[in-house]
């Protein structure tokens, strides 16, 4: 499972926060559930009222 969690941040890293950050947001990982492969995160500062994909929408 950790090795899921380093990749997932990679991504996080990668293609979502710097989107986030130019709009004084950022994300979170809450809770990874491998068997489901459910991922939850949080969305903090300004982007905290968006969803995920309005932000990653305006990056495209």
């Amino acid at each position: 499972m950790a090795e899921m969690i380093e990749r997932i941040e990679k991504v996080l890293e990668q293609d979502v926060r710097p989107s986030l950050l130019s709009h004084e947001g950022n994300v979170q990982i809450v809770s990874y559930e491998e068997k489901s492969k459910i991922l939850r995160v949080r969305l903090t500062g300004q982007c905290s009222g968006l969803s995920l994909r309005h932000s990653l929408q305006r990056k495209r």
